[in-house]
């Protein structure tokens, strides 16, 4: 049958595209959507995300599952990363968390990832050299469903899900501050190039919009729905 799209990124170009579903494989077209092929060989579970470097070389993809119903839950991370637009795969090594998003800087060396520990801890993740290496953001524990990040990758956004909350931060994750307009859950989030620019909708609610990184938001004339993407 038909997947289940979750998740879909875009180089700079529009030439290499990566479309994630809730069964995989991960599939990518390298002439704008024209043809598609499965990529790396590999069938994963529940692909919540993927995102790329604007060369479309670097890839990011998220599960929250990576094997479903598995008993003991698996210990691998869930983050899944590619060098060569997909064509080969490899597991980050990173905590094997519930992902539910994914975030990357123009060239590919700023990554960050969003999602939900069922015991506890921390639900975002950044790595600054391509994912070799991941540090936890100094954040609330939280369902975090939703994160985007600047061109250059110092600015970072995150939208909570359950109990509300936008955080940012504008050194690559290191420090981060509370800049949701309104307490309201489950914020999706998007930002421009240069990070200065940050847009949000509510799940429920209205889509607000900030021009000074967070500091002040006006509320746009979108209606007020549930909004899950931006």
């Amino acid at each position: 049958g038909n997947p289940a799209w979750h998740g879909l990124a875009c180089s700079a170009d529009g030439r290499t595209l990566a479309a994630v579903a809730f069964t995989g494989p991960i599939w990518a077209s390298t002439n704008s959507g024209v043809t598609w092929s499965y990529t790396g060989g590999l069938f994963f579970n529940d692909l919540q995300a993927v995102a790329c470097s604007a060369d479309g070389q670097k890839l990011v993809a998220v599960s929250d599952n990576v094997y479903l119903g598995a008993n003991p839950p698996p210990t691998n991370s869930g983050i899944f990363l590619s060098s060569d637009s997909g064509n080969s795969w490899t597991q980050a090594n990173a905590p094997a968390l519930t992902w539910f998003s994914a975030a990357s800087s123009a060239d590919g060396s700023t990554l960050a990832v969003a999602g939900y520990a069922n015991a506890g801890g921390p639900t975002v993740y950044v790595s600054t050299n391509s994912g070799a290496t991941w540090h936890p953001a100094d954040l609330p524990n939280s369902y975090c469903h939703n994160i985007a990040c600047s061109a250059d990758g110092a600015t970072i956004i995150v939208g909570v899900g359950w109990s509300g909350g936008m955080f940012a931060s504008t050194n690559s994750g290191i420090n981060w501050r509370r800049v949701d307009p309104t307490n309201a859950p489950g914020w999706t989030v998007s930002c421009s190039a240069d990070g200065s620019t940050l847009v949000a909708g509510a799940n429920p609610g209205p889509i607000y919009f900030s021009r000074d990184f967070g500091a002040s938001w006006y509320q746009s004339d979108a209606p007020l729905t549930n909004w899950s993407s931006i």
